[in-house]
């Protein structure tokens, strides 16, 4: 089993979606998974749920002692994080 879980964003992340990603997302970590890498290619739309989301899920990981990147963010969530000036805040990876 590898240490790292990687999760990929569909298309939005949204208040419309926000519960149910979230769910999912935790469903998919494990406790021998010490990296989660966030894909965020796909994604089309984002509000301001969808930062709350990613903030969420980091500060969880951060307590179960994991870590966070997110990969490949597209340029809508690059925009929205600038916009929160929240990149700083995240392990970003290359842009998409």
């Amino acid at each position: 089993m590898s240490d790292a879980c990687l999760i990929t964003a569909g298309a939005e992340l949204t208040i419309v979606h926000a519960g149910e990603l979230k769910q999912s997302w935790l469903a998919q970590i494990e406790p021998a998974h010490k990296q989660v890498r966030l894909s965020l290619a796909d994604v089309q739309e984002m509000d301001s749920a969808g930062v709350q989301l990613l903030i969420a899920l980091q500060r969880h990981l951060l307590q179960e002692g994991k870590t966070m990147v997110v990969q490949t963010p597209s340029r809508v969530v690059r925009d929205v994080l600038d916009l929160f000036a929240l990149n700083a805040h995240f392990d970003v990876g290359a842009s998409h």
